[in-house]
């Protein structure tokens, strides 16, 4: 969860070229009551679940992990219906094994550090009635939005402090990403 909302911090403070930022439909600045950014950029659809693929295996063309299984299967369904720049958390479906309240499930995290919204049950195709919430982004929660983006400098410092090998791959993927929209 740590990792997703890193990315959607990411997404939000990037130096995205202005061209891009005049797309107003898909890529403009989107205020919240607050009048914070929530959205700025490039938006990922993001579906996080908990469980073990049934297995794994080198994928054909790059020879990264592929994984298979129901929980895989589950966690496409969840980011199928998120809306760009929405983190989605699978709280529990009926397959699970210990099933516990959604508040304990949501209680249990807040521990952790992580704001979660409970969106309610849902029917997923394929899943079935699925708990869903919505993991809120630091920026909503530290008002990092309120003064508009960081640097991209800013960003990449304050991403690489808390976890480097997340950071990493994270600018590595906008940096790709800007390189493909500038082309």
């Amino acid at each position: 969860m740590k990792y997703a909302g890193q990315v959607q911090e990411t997404l939000l403070s990037w130096n995205w070229p202005a061209d891009l930022l005049r797309m107003e439909k898909d890529f403009g600045e989107v205020r919240d009551d607050s009048n914070r950014v929530v959205h700025r950029g490039l938006r990922v659809k993001m579906g996080i679940g908990y469980g073990y693929p049934y297995y794994s295996m080198p994928h054909p063309t790059t020879g990264r992990a592929d994984y298979f299984g129901p929980i895989v299967n589950a966690v496409a369904r969840v980011k199928e219906v998120a809306k760009p720049g929405q983190i989605l958390v699978l709280l529990k479906s009926k397959e699970d094994k210990k099933r516990m309240k959604t508040d304990a499930i949501i209680k249990r995290y807040e521990n952790k550090g992580f704001e979660l919204t409970k969106l309610g049950k849902h029917e997923l195709r394929g899943v079935g009635r699925c708990a869903l919430a919505e993991l809120a982004p630091e920026h909503r929660r530290l008002g990092l939005g309120d003064v508009g983006h960081h640097t991209t400098l800013d960003v990449k410092k304050m991403v690489m402090e808390k976890t480097k090998t997340a950071g990493t791959r994270a600018l590595n993927y906008l940096e790709a990403a800007e390189n493909y929209i500038l082309k």
